[in-house]
């Protein structure tokens, strides 16, 4: 399958990395067993076990298409992206509507909502607080990667 210059350069160097092709099952994920960062409740009929590095590319590709990231301006795309991808679609829309209905959507303040996400998320749902770490360091590894200043 033929992807994008814009999906090469950030899903296989960005997505995959922080995902990981290890298979994972823990019951304080949501999303049930994981790999490559495809989970089983949004992608029901995918043998997550025996999911492929290629085979994610391809459901990756497919989503991204989806969600029309190449007419999304960059990096706002790839972090709407990123976004999909770790929380899901609903998540990642909410916040952009927020940001649009606040100020024209910037990457930065996009990132600085994902982060007070990530907090709410832990406050209503204690036992996933072990995620929180991660979570928070996947959105300054983006700031890192396209020179976003944190809000401070």
């Amino acid at each position: 399958m033929a992807y994008s210059d814009r999906f090469n350069k950030f899903v296989p160097s960005f997505i995959l990395p922080h995902e990981g092709g290890k298979f994972e099952h823990d019951p304080d994920d949501p999303g049930g067993d994981t790999k490559w960062g495809i989970d089983a409740s949004s992608h029901p009929g995918v043998n997550i076990a025996a999911l492929s590095r290629d085979g994610a590319l391809d459901i990756y590709w497919d989503e991204w298409e989806k969600e029309n990231i190449e007419t999304l301006p960059y990096p706002l795309g790839e972090i709407y992206f990123n976004c999909c991808v770790n929380s899901g679609i609903g998540e990642a829309h909410k916040i952009l509507v927020r940001e649009t209905l606040r100020r024209s959507p910037y990457p930065s303040s996009f990132l600085d909502d994902y982060d007070n996400v990530y907090k709410e998320i832990v406050a209503n749902h204690p036992n996933r607080e072990k995620f929180l770490k991660g979570w928070l360091q996947r959105n300054e590894d983006l700031r890192k990667l396209f020179g976003i200043a944190e809000a401070v």
